[in-house]
């Protein structure tokens, strides 16, 4: 192979090629950095929530796929419920449903209620959420909102009949049998969970009898005594 010199206009081509490669890349080094640094503040930024940037922080997390730990949604959902933070609808909806944000359904449902029962997010809009997400959320959480008024009845049984809400144990169902009996929810919830034969606790079952309601009595003696016969 026969080597051969380059010329020293062609040497300053190449020295320009460098220089300019080395450029680019120092540049996109720097861009690199600002980015991890702006991705280090908007992942914090549900401690240090500030008005003035919110939206523009949500925007940027949505654009580069960035997920927000549970802290700081649960933080920024607390913030909107208590007028620290504002948002339009559209950033409202950014929030609810950009998947990539992380919003969970299950451990976000008390701070989401606060919104609803504050006005900032209207329940059509979470009920549309909660028909799009295949989690569920625990009972205590959902029956402590509707008692406090911060759902309608309404999104509490949309809630039960489609199978969103978990009961782990006979004596989660207590509350609402309690409500039920009480008239603070409507007897027609108690209806569903019998039809649906819901594991009641035997406290429960006693509560229900002792109501003197008929259909209430006429569950409990189907369950412990099928033998009797009683025209109601």
């Amino acid at each position: 192979m026969e080597a051969k010199k380059l010329s020293k206009e062609k040497l300053e081509e190449v020295k320009k090629a460098i220089s300019q490669a080395n450029a680019k890349r120092a540049e996109e080094k720097k861009q690199k950095q600002l980015l991890e640094k702006r991705i280090q503040e908007i992942t914090e930024f549900g401690v240090r929530i500030d008005n003035r940037y919110f939206a523009s922080d949500l925007k940027f997390a949505v654009e580069h796929g960035i997920s927000l730990p549970l802290r700081n949604i649960q933080a920024v959902l607390t913030a909107l419920a208590e007028n620290k933070i504002s948002a339009t609808p559209e950033t409202i909806k950014m929030l609810l449903f950009t998947r990539s944000l992380g919003l969970d359904l299950g451990h976000c449902f008390a701070q989401l209620a606060d919104c609803v029962a504050r006005g900032v997010i209207p329940e059509e809009m979470l009920k549309y959420r909660i028909s799009r997400d295949s989690r569920k959320i625990l009972s205590g959480v959902v029956v402590a909102a509707v008692l406090d008024k911060k759902i309608s009845e309404d999104l509490f049984e949309f809630l039960l009949q489609g199978k969103k809400i978990t009961f782990v144990t006979p004596s989660d169902y207590s509350p609402v049998v309690k409500a039920c009996i009480e008239g603070k929810l409507s007897l027609r919830v108690l209806d569903y969970l019998i039809a649906n034969k819901s594991s009641f606790c035997i406290e429960d079952w006693k509560m229900m009898y002792e109501s003197g309601i008929d259909f209430l009595v006429q569950a409990y003696l189907r369950e412990f005594y099928p033998e009797i016969e009683v025209d109601f």
